[in-house]
This record gives structure tokens, C-alpha cells and sequence, in this order.
């Protein structure tokens, strides 16, 4: 896939693949969805959303803090890709 035409529908894809890597997330988990809020279900911390920062600057060239997820409501897969789209934007 090429980076320049990643959508955010896509971005969203690769950041749930992520995220089930990470947390080990089992595919039958009901409760893991791209609108989840990943902190309060657990499947993101401190630690995973550094790994994720690291993450999106390496995939995408998008630099994030952690500002990012806890100064906005950027909880969600989906929110996390939008923001990432939005920041590739421009």
C-alpha cells in the first residue's frame, strides 16, 4: 500500500492490526472494536501508545505526542486514524 494513499479507513485497519499485536487482543474478542475506547477496555496504556507514536511515525510520517491521545477525544481506532489522516493532510 502506498503511503501517500493510505485512507482512513486503511490507516484504521493497520492500527487494530497493530493493536492486536500489541495487546493480544484474541480475534474473538467481542468487545475490541474500531469505536472501542482503548483505554477504558484496556487495550491501550502509556507504554502501547508510545509504541503506537512510534508506530505512526514509521508508517505514516506523522509525528504524535502523547498530548495527542490525552488532550483530545482520540481514544477510538477509528479517532486515532481520522487524526492521523487529518495530520498527513496537512
Amino acid at each position: 500500500m502506498s503511503v501517500a494513499s493510505a485512507s482512513p479507513a486503511s490507516i484504521a485497519a493497520e492500527l487494530a492490526d497493530f493493536i492486536r499485536r500489541q495487546a493480544n487482543v484474541a480475534e474473538n474478542d467481542v468487545d475490541f472494536s474500531p469505536s472501542v475506547d482503548l483505554f477504558d477496555y484496556g487495550y491501550l496504556d502509556s507504554f502501547a501508545v508510545v509504541e503506537m507514536i512510534e508506530f505512526a511515525h514509521e508508517r505514516w510520517g506523522v509525528d504524535m505526542t502523547n498530548t495527542d491521545f490525552y488532550g483530545q477525544n482520540i481514544r477510538s481506532i477509528t479517532a486515532i486514524a481520522g487524526h492521523i489522516a487529518e495530520r498527513r493532510a496537512g
